[in-house]
């Protein structure tokens, strides 16, 4: 698991950067998942082979974890997208910085910077898990962008690896 959560986090921040950093051209370059998902099999698949297998326990908690539990898996590989797809839509706070910036030329100071983006991704969240049962549960809802994250994820496992 251990694996999933570098994966997916190291992901989400590249992500998360490369779709920031270019969303401010003219040209708009924006990078999706289906980028992390092809990444994600060669990388993890090598990390697999190359982390030892030892296994870490946290003191003072019955907590324990390998480095490398075994082979490199599709739930390991759907979560570390998961995690990733969370980072491709970038943060909507940057933009009233970058007005305040562009266009009223003043500065906002960096805790405040911070303060405005966790208040309005944390809001975001919870707003979405209050209405996930209309939006996420429901059989009327569905989404035709994880329509291609499905069906790439099946045909590589069920016809390139075939474990």
């Amino acid at each position: 698991m251990i694996r999933t959560w570098i994966l997916g986090a190291v992901s989400c921040v590249l992500l998360s950067f490369v779709n920031q950093f270019f969303n401010y051209r003219t040209n708009q370059i924006s990078v999706n998942s289906i980028f992390v998902q092809i990444l994600a099999l060669p990388v993890g698949r090598w990390m697999a082979r190359v982390l030892p297998p030892t296994i870490i326990r946290i003191p003072h908690l019955d907590w324990s974890f390998s480095l490398n539990p075994g082979p490199f898996n599709m739930k390991e590989h759907v979560v570390s997208v998961i995690i990733a797809n969370s980072g491709t839509g970038g943060i909507y706070a940057v933009h009233i910085i970058t007005v305040l910036k562009a266009f009223y030329h003043r500065g906002i100071n960096v805790m405040a910077t911070i303060l405005l983006t966790q208040t309005t991704q944390l809001l975001g969240f919870g707003w979405a898990g209050l209405f996930r049962k209309y939006l996420v549960d429901s059989p009327y809802m569905w989404w035709p962008g994880t329509l291609v994250l499905a069906s790439l994820f099946r045909y590589v496992y069920s016809w390139i690896i075939k474990d």
